[in-house]
């Protein structure tokens, strides 16, 4: 039995045997911090802030990483435009 091929010089294991096109696309599609945060032209600490206040973009902790998906970096900028002609909230602090 022949075991997928890996990209890299490290030895295949386990996930790598069973690793399909599906498993390679979601891999792909996980950021990591410094990614989303520039991906988003903001700073990683911004991110961290966000997380900590429950704000921002969703996330995923696995284990102690914490990765995004580009759809949803995408979907939050999109649910985070404003639109000029609307009145805007006064929030605390919003001049």
């Amino acid at each position: 039995m022949r075991l997928a091929a890996t990209t890299d010089t490290q030895t295949p294991n386990a996930l790598t045997s069973t690793a399909t096109t599906h498993d390679t696309s979601l891999a792909e599609s996980l950021l990591t911090e410094v990614q989303a945060a520039a991906l988003l032209m903001l700073s990683p600490s911004t991110l961290k802030k966000w997380r900590r206040t429950r704000r921002g973009p969703r996330y995923y902790r696995l284990g102690s990483a914490v990765r995004y998906k580009r759809e949803d970096l995408e979907a939050f900028v999109s649910e985070s435009a404003e639109h000029p002609c609307s009145p805007r909230h006064n929030e605390k602090g919003d001049r």
